[in-house]
C-alpha cells in the first residue's frame, strides 16, 4: 500500500484542501500531507477517539460546511435539498466512497498505518524493544494508545512521559488522562530545566492560579531552573502632573517595537508564537520585508539556513520546544480569543522561554479598544487575557 499524497486526495475529491507540513527545519523531504475537509475531519476525529462514525457534525457551522462539501461531491446525482434532508447518510456515503477509493488504488492514510497494526496477526510482527519511550503522552489519541499498548506488551521496559497541564490536543482527539491511568511506578519531575524563576513567578501569578482550579488535574510541584532570566510584560511611562506628582502608567509592548527589538537581536535564538496561523504568516511577511532570515513553520524564509535561529510557529506546534527568547504575539481579537479559550494553551505558550519572555506583544490599541468595546464578549476576553497574562 502507498501512503496517500496530495495528488491522491485531489483525485478522489478536488475540493479537499491539502496542507503541506514540514516536519524538519528546512527539509522539504520531511513534508507530509494534512488533508482538510469537513467530512474527513469529522471522520478522522471519530477514528482517533475509537468511535463509530455517525456522520454528524459537531456544531451548526460544521454541519453547514459538511453540507456544502457534500453538495459539491454529489452534485451530479443529488440535489442540495436531498442532501440536506439526511446529511448524516450522505456523510457516511462519502466516507464509503473514500474507503473504496483507497482500496481500489492500494492506498493508505496515516490512520491506516496504525489500524493495520492492531489486528491479532500483526502482534507477532511488532518489534520487541528493550526500551520503549513514549514522550508527550498527554497528546496521544485513543487510537494511538491502542498501538502504544501493543508495543508496551512486547517491550522489556517502557517509560511514559507526559504532563496533563500541557494537554492541548483534546480537540484533535487526544486522550489526555489515559497515561495517568497506566500501571507502574510513578516519578514526578518537579524541577524545570528550562524556565527561569522570573518567568516561573510570572506564570504562577497569572495562568498558574487558573490551572490549580481545574478538575481531574494531577497535583504537582514545579520548581524553576537554576539560572536567571528576564520578563518584559509591559512598558512603563512616567508623567508629571501639574502638581509635580509623578504618575507611572503601563502599556503593552507593540508589534512595531518588537520588530525593532528583533532587528537588534536577529542573531539570537527566538521562538515567536502566534495563536493563529494568519497572524503567524503576517509576522513572517513583516520579517521577510525587513530581510531577516527565519523559519515559518519550518519553511525557510529570506534565505534562512542552518545558522538561522528565529522560528515562527503556532502555540500548538511549539509544544515540546524551547528557546532563549520567546514572544507571544496578539495581532487581532482572534488571537486574544485563542489565548484565553484554553488555560493549558496559555500555560504551554508561557513556559517555552529559557532566558527572555515577552508575553504581551500586541497591535497598538488592540487591548484598550476591546476593553472599551460595546460588545460584552470583547470586554470579558480582555479581562481573562489580563488574568492569564498580567501586565507586570
Amino acid at each position: 500500500m502507498q501512503l496517500m499524497q496530495e495528488e491522491h486526495f485531489k483525485k478522489f475529491d478536488g475540493t479537499i484542501a491539502c496542507e503541506l507540513e514540514w516536519l524538519k527545519q528546512g527539509d522539504p523531504s520531511s513534508i507530509v500531507v494534512r488533508p482538510k475537509h469537513p467530512v474527513l475531519d469529522n471522520y478522522f476525529l471519530s477514528l482517533a477517539r475509537c468511535k463509530d462514525y455517525s456522520g454528524f457534525g459537531t456544531d451548526r457551522r460544521t454541519s453547514s460546511n459538511m453540507e456544502d462539501s457534500l453538495v459539491d461531491f454529489f452534485a451530479d446525482v443529488k440535489s442540495r435539498a436531498e442532501i440536506s434532508t439526511d446529511l448524516s447518510y450522505f456523510a457516511r456515503s462519502y466516507i464509503r466512497h473514500y474507503l473504496d477509493f483507497k482500496k481500489s488504488n492500494s492506498l493508505a492514510d496515516f490512520n491506516d498505518v496504525i489500524i493495520n497494526n492492531l489486528s491479532e496477526e500483526s502482534q507477532a510482527r511488532l518489534p520487541a524493544l528493550d526500551l520503549l519511550i513514549i514522550d508527550e503522552a498527554q497528546d496521544l489519541s485513543d487510537l494511538q494508545w491502542s498501538l502504544a499498548r501493543r508495543l508496551m506488551v512486547n517491550a522489556e521496559s517502557s517509560v511514559v512521559a507526559g504532563d496533563d497541564d500541557q494537554a492541548i490536543m483534546i480537540s484533535f482527539g487526544a486522550s489526555n488522562f489515559a497515561f495517568l491511568d497506566l500501571p507502574g511506578t510513578e516519578h514526578a519531575l518537579g524541577q524545570s530545566y528550562r524556565v527561569p524563576k522570573e518567568v516561573s513567578d510570572y506564570v504562577n501569578s497569572g495562568v498558574g492560579k487558573h490551572l490549580t482550579r481545574l478538575t481531574k488535574r494531577k497535583e504537582k510541584q514545579w520548581l524553576p531552573a537554576g539560572h536567571s532570566g528576564t520578563l518584559i510584560a509591559s512598558k512603563s511611562t512616567e508623567q508629571v502632573d501639574a502638581n509635580g506628582r509623578t504618575k507611572v502608567s503601563k502599556r503593552d509592548v507593540t508589534i512595531e517595537e518588537f520588530f525593532e527589538f528583533i532587528k537588534k537581536t536577529k542573531h539570537e535564538e527566538w521562538l515567536i508564537m502566534a495563536p493563529t496561523r494568519l497572524t503567524g504568516k503576517e509576522i513572517s511577511t513583516g520579517l521577510e520585508a525587513e530581510g531577516i532570515p527565519h523559519f515559518y513553520r519550518n519553511i525557510p524564509v529570506a534565505e534562512a539556513n542552518d545558522q538561522t535561529r528565529i522560528h515562527i510557529r503556532t502555540i500548538h506546534t511549539s509544544k515540546g520546544l524551547g528557546a532563549d527568547n520567546v514572544a507571544i504575539i496578539a495581532k487581532r481579537s482572534g488571537d486574544i480569543f485563542m489565548l484565553t479559550s484554553d488555560v493549558k494553551l496559555a500555560y504551554v505558550a508561557l513556559t517555552r522561554a529559557k532566558k527572555l519572555l515577552l508575553p504581551r506583544v500586541v497591535t497598538k490599541g488592540l487591548v484598550s479598544s476591546m476593553r472599551l468595546s460595546r460588545r460584552s464578549n470583547d470586554a470579558s476576553l480582555v479581562a481573562m487575557y489580563d488574568s492569564f497574562f498580567p501586565d507586570s
